[in-house]
């Protein structure tokens, strides 16, 4: 849990957008030529669909910048991008791994020009278990003889973790005016949840409403609390929606609404 939260540390010291900028030194035979890496990628920013989430990340990275080796008369072959764990192993699976043939000898590209990376990476077979990963970006090149550069790629690291789940429903969906119903469940957090939050409202404008700092991984919904703050015998005729909001301190949050209508 603690390698979690040191992890989270080092997300808010990012935004979703990683600029990542190194000279690399392609080396060929007794000559050393520069070459640049300006590559951002782009790590989404919530969730993967129900289950998956990437610390901050939302859906697949993406790719755009450039590789320039400048006026060399090298010329890049291949560009790669992998997920490895933080050992450096490559992670097994599809959507791991992709690589991509590059034409023409040119000695400088830019990554937008090849949607291929994009869709060739995802996050959604990896384990939420708060693992921690690396994505590089690495290519090759060959200098004008043909010969084999060594080149080097650059790489950040993220981690996957489970978002929140809730687990609720209404004693009854359904009430007369001036009766009462009350909310049960619960909701648990993979890691420590940070805050809840629940509105009742109808038509745009919210009638009763409860918010809570947590620390735990574990609130149960039926607490005398939320019962106090949520008392639906005040609730006049009409149909109320109830949204649970629930932040853990991944800052990964999860929503859930139930109907309640109210009738004379």
């Amino acid at each position: 849990m603690s390698h979690l939260k040191n992890f989270k540390r080092f997300c808010a010291l990012i935004l979703s957008a990683f600029v990542l900028v190194c000279s690399i030194p392609l080396l060929s035979g007794n000559t050393a030529e520069a070459a640049t890496i300006t590559c951002t990628i782009s790590l989404p920013s919530k969730s993967y669909g129900t289950d998956y989430y990437a610390v901050g990340y939302q859906k697949d990275p993406s790719f755009s910048g450039k590789i320039d080796l400048g006026n060399s008369t090298s010329y890049i072959t291949s560009v790669t991008v992998k997920i490895t764990d933080w050992s450096g192993n490559v992670i097994s699976g599809s959507g791991h791994t992709k690589t991509i043939s590059i034409s023409g000898k040119k000695s400088k590209i830019n990554l937008s020009d090849y949607p291929a990376l994009n869709q060739g990476i995802n996050f959604s077979n990896l384990s939420n278990n708060g693992k921690l990963y690396t994505l590089w970006l690495t290519y090759k090149a060959k200098d004008s003889l043909g010969r084999d550069l060594t080149t080097i790629g650059t790489g950040i690291k993220f981690a996957v973790v489970k978002a929140p789940t809730i687990n609720a429903s209404l004693t009854y969906s359904s009430i007369q005016v001036g009766k009462n119903t009350a909310l049960k469940g619960n909701v648990n957090g993979a890691t420590t949840l940070k805050k809840i939050t629940i509105a009742v409202t109808k038509n745009g404008t919210t009638y009763l409403s409860f918010s809570k700092n947590l620390n735990s991984t574990t609130y149960n919904l039926g607490v005398q609390e939320v019962k106090n703050a949520l008392n639906f015998s005040k609730l006049s005729t009409g149909y109320y929606t109830i949204k649970i909001t629930v932040t853990d301190y991944n800052n990964l949050t999860t929503i859930n609404s139930l109907g309640l209508s109210v009738e004379r």
